[in-house]
C-alpha cells in the first residue's frame, strides 16, 4: 500500500497539518489499458467500445448506478439521435442500446400521433426523435451490458487526481468509501462531463461565458404520477402553448409564480399517468463546486414541491398529481470544457462546414439558456410560443474527433459536454445520443493510443473505418434526410419547406444533398435531355424516377387547380418553352380528400405565379408545396417538360440549411445560395 502525499499529488486536497504533511494510504490496483472516468452516456459507450477493441477497461462512476443524467439525473430521455421519422442519426452503441431497451420494455421509440400538431413525449413536435426511458430499468440494463462485455465497474468512486510523466497520465487517483486507489492506465477517458480529469492533469479548460464565466442554469428534474395526460395534451393542442407562457404570466401578475423562469416543460413517461417535469432553472450554480451544488439541491427540492402545488391548482391534468421521484443527481448543463488546439464554432455550424474527422452527428438544436435569464435562449427566438433559430445552422451537427482532444496530455480524451467548442455549440452537442457517439469514438481510438500513439496523432481513416464497421454513422451520405423544423405555434409557411427553385447549370455546386437529390440533379444535367422521347426513366427504382412530358399549357387564372403530395417531392423543369406554376399554401382541410394510392389531392385555390424558363427548375415539397403546373401567362401553347419524383416513407427533404419559401417567388439564385456545399476545414485552430 502506497502513501500518497497531498503536496505531491496536487489534485488530492493539498494541505498541511502542524506536525507536517498529511498523507493518505492508497491501494495500488492492477494496471488497466483504459480507465473511463464517469459512467454516463459517453462513459458507458466509451467503456463498451474500448472493451470490444480488446482492451482491459475499468469504469469508475461517482454515483450508485450507470446512465448519468438519464438515470441518476432523472432526465429519462435520450435526445439527439433520431429524426422525426424515427430514422437513426446516431448509430452504433446508441442505436444498439435503444433497440435493446425497447425490446425489454424499458423504452419507447415514439411516433408522432396522427392528426396532432404536438406530441406528448416532449415539449415541441420534433423532439419525437427522443428515446423515452424507464430510468431504473435502464440502469439495470447497463449493469447487464457491462457484465456481458466484461467491463469492470466501480460505483461510488470518484476520480480526485492523476499522476503524470512525460506529458501522459500514468495513474488515476480515485476515492471510495474504503479509501484512495492508485490505478495505472495507458489511456484515460474523461467522461465526467465537467472535464475533471483534464483539470487535474493541468490541461487548459474554460468555464462558462467569456465575460463573467457564468454557466447556463442547472435543474433538478422530478417525476409525477396520477397525471391526466389527455387533459394536459388536449390543452396544449388547443392553445398551441406547450410551455404555458400566457398562464405563467398571469400567475406572475397575481404573485403566484415565485420563480425566475417563466416556462413549463413536461414529457410523458412510459406509464400513462407519469410525467417528467424539467421546468426548473437553477441560476448561479457552479457545477464544479460542492457548496454551490449543495445550494442547488436544497433549492431544487424546495422548488419541486412548490411547483407541484402550483400545478395542482392551475395546470390542466395535474389536479390529482403525486410526487413520484426527485432526481438524486443535479442536472448540470454546463461547467468546464477543454480548450483544445481545435475548436468547433458557431460559424462552422452556420456555414455547414464539413470535417474529415467527423465521428458522428447530433440531431439536437441550439439550447443553452442565458445564465441570468433562465427562460431566454440567446440563439433562439421563443416569443409567442414559437421556436425560431436566431442563428441559422445546418440541420444536423457534425462532431469532429478533434473536439475531444485536450492540450497538454497525450493519452487523455474528453467526450461529452466538456468538449472543445465555442460555448453556444454546447447546445447541440451536450445531449445524450451525440455523447454516446463521442464516447464510442473515444473507445475505438483508445486502441491506437494504448499502443503509444498520441491522441492528436490517431490515424483518422483507420478509426473511421472501424466506426463504420460497428454501424456508426460518420458519413453525411449515410444520414437519413432530416426535414426542417416547422414552427407549430405560428404555422407560418415561411418557416417550413414548401417551394424552392434554381438553375440546372448550377446543380453541380449542390453537393451537400441527400443521394437521391444528387441522382435527380445528375439526370437533369444530361446533355441529351432535349432529345429524350416522352416517357418514364428510372433513376433509383420506385424511390426516384423521371418523366419527360409534352403538355398543352392553360392560361393562368385568378383561381387554378392545385395539387399537393405527401410521400413524394416534385422537381419540375421546362425543357422547351417557359412554364408558369401557381404556388400556394394549402389549407389543412384539403387533406381530408387525400388519395394515398395516387399520393395527391386536387383542390381549387388562388395563388401566386412562378414562371420558369428552360434551364431552371422548381422543387415542390410534400404537404406544404401546393402547386398548379402546366400554366401560361401568354395564352395556350405546347411545351416539353421534365418531372422528377423523389420519395420515401417520409418526405425526402434536403439536408442543408435551405430556407423555406412561401408563396412568393424567390430570386433564381435562392437554391444556389442556400444549398451549396461548404469548404472542408481540416486545419487545427484555437480561438
Amino acid at each position: 500500500m502506497k502513501m500518497i502525499s497531498c503536496v505531491i499529488v496536487a489534485s488530492i486536497l493539498s494541505f498541511s497539518a502542524v506536525a507536517g504533511d498529511v498523507n493518505f494510504p492508497a491501494r495500488d490496483m492492477p494496471p488497466r489499458d483504459v480507465v473511463v472516468c464517469g459512467g454516463g452516456p459517453a462513459g458507458c459507450a466509451a467503456a463498451i467500445a474500448a472493451r470490444r477493441s480488446g482492451l482491459g477497461v475499468l469504469l469508475v462512476e461517482a454515483q450508485s448506478r450507470l446512465g448519468g443524467t438519464a438515470t441518476s439525473g432523472g432526465v429519462s430521455h435520450w435526445l439527439g439521435g433520431r429524426n422525426d421519422a424515427g430514422e437513426w442519426v446516431v448509430g452504433g452503441i446508441f442505436r444498439e442500446l435503444s433497440l435493446r431497451t425497447e425490446k425489454n420494455g424499458a423504452a419507447i421509440l415514439p411516433k408522432h400521433p396522427d392528426g396532432k400538431t404536438y406530441q406528448p413525449y416532449a415539449w415541441l413536435p420534433w423532439f419525437i426523435h427522443g428515446v423515452v426511458l424507464d430510468s431504473d430499468r435502464v440502469a439495470m440494463m447497463l449493469d447487464e451490458v457491462m457484465s456481458e462485455e466484461d467491463v469492470e465497474v466501480l460505483f461510488e468512486t470518484r476520480v480526485v487526481g492523476v499522476e503524470k510523466s512525460g506529458g501522459r497520465i500514468t495513474h488515476v487517483i480515485a476515492h471510495a468509501k474504503d479509501g484512495f486507489r492508485r490505478i495505472p492506465a495507458k489511456v484515460v477517458i474523461d467522461a465526467t462531463g465537467d472535464a475533471d480529469v483534464a483539470n487535474f492533469a493541468g490541461c487548459p479548460v474554460l468555464v462558462g461565458r467569456d465575460c463573467d464565466h457564468l454557466t447556463t442554469p442547472a435543474s433538478l428534474t422530478f417525476h409525477l404520477s396520477h397525471v391526466d395526460g389527455k387533459a394536459l395534451w388536449d390543452e396544449i393542442e388547443r392553445t398551441r402553448e406547450p410551455k404555458f407562457r400566457p398562464l405563467i404570466e398571469e400567475l406572475k401578475r397575481k404573485g403566484e409564480w415565485p420563480f425566475p423562469y417563466d416556462i413549463f416543460i413536461s414529457v410523458k413517461g412510459l406509464a400513462e399517468d407519469e410525467v417528467m417535469i424539467n421546468t426548473m432553472r437553477l441560476t448561479e450554480i457552479d457545477g464544479t463546486g460542492a457548496e454551490s451544488r449543495t445550494k442547488g439541491y436544497v433549492r431544487g427540492r424546495r422548488e419541486a414541491y412548490q411547483l407541484l402545488d402550483i400545478l395542482r391548482k392551475h395546470f390542466p391534468g395535474f389536479k390529482n398529481a403525486q410526487m413520484k421521484s426527485i432526481a438524486p443527481m443535479l442536472g448540470v448543463r454546463e461547467s468546464r470544457r477543454i480548450d483544445g488546439e481545435f475548436k468547433l464554432t458557431v460559424e462552422d455550424l452556420r456555414n455547414g462546414a464539413a470535417f474529415p474527422d467527423t465521428i458522428g452527428y447530433s440531431m439536437y438544436g441550439w439550447d443553452l439558456p442565458d445564465p441570468k435569464k433562465p427562460s431566454v435562449q440567446p440563439m433562439v427566438d421563443e416569443t409567442g410560443g414559437g421556436f425560431v433559430n436566431k442563428a441559422k445552422k445546418q440541420l444536423v451537427t457534425p462532431i469532429p474527433y478533434r473536439v475531444m482532444v485536450p492540450r497538454g496530455c497525450s493519452n487523455l480524451l474528453c467526450p461529452g459536454r466538456a468538449v472543445s467548442v465555442e460555448r453556444d455549440v454546447l447546445g447541440p452537442l451536450r445531449v445524450m445520443a451525440p455523447c454516446m457517439a463521442m464516447g464510442e469514438a473515444c473507445g475505438v481510438a483508445s486502441r491506437q493510443i494504448a499502443r503509444g500513439t498520441a491522441n492528436s496523432e490517431v490515424d483518422v481513416p483507420t478509426m473511421l473505418a472501424e466506426l463504420r464497421r460497428r454501424g456508426c454513422i460518420v458519413d453525411k451520405s449515410a444520414l437519413p434526410v432530416v426535414r426542417p423544423r416547422v414552427d407549430p405555434a405560428t404555422g407560418d409557411a415561411s418557416r417550413r419547406m414548401s417551394h424552392v427553385r434554381g438553375r440546372i447549370a448550377e446543380c453541380e455546386k449542390h453537393e451537400n444533398l441527400h443521394p437521391r437529390f444528387a441522382k435527380a440533379f445528375e439526370f437533369m444535367r444530361r446533355p441529351d435531355l432535349a432529345e429524350l422521347p416522352c416517357g418514364r426513366y428510372e433513376i433509383d427504382g420506385s424511390n426516384c424516377w423521371a418523366m419527360v412530358q409534352e403538355v398543352v399549357l392553360k392560361p393562368f387564372a385568378e383561381e387554378n387547380k392545385y395539387e399537393v403530395h405527401r410521400a413524394f417531392i416534385d422537381i419540375q423543369a421546362p425543357i422547351s418553352g417557359s412554364e408558369t406554376f401557381g404556388v400556394a399554401k394549402p389549407d389543412p382541410k384539403v387533406f381530408d380528400g387525400f388519395d394515398t394510392t395516387k399520393d395527391y389531392v386536387l383542390f381549387n385555390a388562388k395563388g401566386q405565379p412562378w414562371t420558369l424558363e428552360p434551364g431552371e427548375f422548381a422543387i415542390f415539397f410534400p404537404e406544404n408545396g401546393a402547386h398548379a403546373p402546366g400554366l401560361s401567362s401568354d395564352g395556350p401553347r405546347t411545351i416539353r417538360k421534365l418531372v422528377i419524383k423523389v420519395g420515401s416513407k417520409s418526405a425526402w427533404y434536403v439536408q442543408t440549411p435551405c430556407e423555406a419559401v412561401a408563396a412568393n417567388p424567390p430570386r433564381p439564385s435562392t437554391l444556389e445560395s442556400k444549398m451549396n456545399n461548404q469548404t472542408m476545414n481540416t486545419t487545427p485552430r484555437r480561438q
